[in-house]
Order: C-alpha cells, then sequence, then structure tokens
C-alpha cells in the first residue's frame, strides 16, 4: 500500500468511530455525497471537488460541490456513491473504508428542503476521472491546507427575494467559492480532524454551521 494510501486509510479508519447525525426518520428522500481524500500526511491532504456544469434546472448550477446525486430506490449508501462517481466522473472510489459524516438538510435559496444529504468520507479513486461534461464542468483536488489559509477565505452574496445576504466562502480558485451546504460538510469534516487530534485549531476556516443551525431553531 502507498504511503498515502496508508495515511488515508488510517484516518477513515479513525473517524469511522465518531458517531454521526442520522436523519433517515425525518427526512427518507436523500442523496449520497463522497469526500474523496489522498495524501501522505495531513499537511498533503486533498480532497476531491466538482464543479457543477451549468443548467437551469439544477438548483445547484455551476457550484463547487462534492461527486454525488440522488440515491435510488433499494439501493445501499455505497452503491449510490459508486453509481454517482461512474456517472460524473467515469470512476470509482475504493468501497471501504468508509465514514459517515453528519446528515445534513438541504437548502435552495434559504428554503429548506425535504431532503437530507449524507456525506462520507472515502479514499480517491485510483482510476483516472474523466467527468462527464454535461453533469460536471470540472473535477480537481485542492489542498488542506489551502482551506485553512487567511487568503483564501471569502464573502458570497446571495439575494434572496429582496433581501442580500452574506455567507462565509473559501476562495477556491474557480471564479465561484465553495460555500453553503458544501462548506458545512467541510466544516464537519475539520471538526472531526480536531477531536482526533489531526488539527489543532480552524486556521482562518471560520465554522458556521452553529449559526445556520441557531436560525432554524428559532
Amino acid at each position: 500500500m502507498a504511503t498515502e494510501d496508508r495515511f488515508a486509510t488510517d484516518l477513515i479508519l479513525r473517524l469511522q468511530s465518531r458517531p454521526a447525525r442520522d436523519l433517515r426518520a425525518q427526512f427518507p428522500r436523500h442523496a449520497v455525497v463522497g469526500i474523496a481524500i489522498r495524501g501522505s500526511e495531513i499537511t498533503k491532504l486533498e480532497i476531491l471537488f466538482i464543479q457543477r456544469a451549468t443548467h437551469a434546472q439544477d438548483r445547484w448550477s455551476g457550484q463547487i460541490a462534492f461527486p454525488g446525486g440522488h440515491a435510488e430506490k433499494n439501493e445501499t449508501d455505497l452503491q449510490a456513491l459508486q453509481r454517482e462517481f461512474s456517472e460524473e466522473l467515469s470512476t470509482s472510489v475504493p468501497q471501504v473504508p468508509v465514514a459517515r459524516l453528519d446528515d445534513l438538510q438541504a437548502r435552495k435559496a434559504g428554503v429548506d428542503l425535504a431532503l437530507r444529504v449524507r456525506p462520507m468520507l472515502t479514499l480517491a479513486p485510483e482510476s483516472t476521472i474523466q467527468p462527464n461534461l454535461s453533469e460536471v464542468a470540472a473535477a480537481f483536488y485542492w489542498p488542506l491546507q489551502e482551506l485553512l489559509s487567511d487568503s483564501r477565505q471569502t464573502q458570497h452574496q446571495v439575494q434572496y427575494d429582496s433581501l442580500a445576504r452574506s455567507f462565509p466562502a473559501v476562495d477556491v480558485g474557480r471564479g465561484v467559492p465553495l460555500w453553503g451546504l458544501s462548506y458545512l460538510i467541510v466544516e464537519d469534516l475539520l471538526t472531526r480532524l480536531l477531536q482526533e487530534k489531526y488539527l489543532t485549531n480552524y486556521g482562518a476556516f471560520r465554522p458556521w454551521r452553529s449559526t445556520i443551525e441557531n436560525s432554524q431553531e428559532r
């Protein structure tokens, strides 16, 4: 096993022991996304992102996201993830190890949807990635350390009806920043890395989840 595979495998196995929020009872409909990682040590860890293709019908058109999509009836989470990686990137991820992160409720234009998103931490694909351009404009690895860098922190402005809102975001060099649900997934991963002592702090990354959850409770 290559050094980077060994490190990433050990990391995923350690995170498997961490509890993950399960929203199946509240939201039977769900999507699965894969957080594929590679790297021989924490300072060299990279995460696979995609930039979604631009489609008027896609609620997340053009956004920075993780590979994945809706789970079909009778599919397991891993089966759905493998199918989505095949459809979007013409590749697959190793079936083990896999660690769940917290389920999240999807949102569109500030409105909660009756849909949960289940993030799954996996090893990076072993075969060449070839984006299906009808679904994915680009696929790229981004260093974890850059997600923590002060120079990469920014704000994303969104207009909801007549209300303008600003959200914390990370510039990943694609014209559109990492923000929203994908940002929250990254935050969850960083929190778990802190809990397992892989990291000592969030760097310049701005935790946002508690703000969102408190506003939803109100």
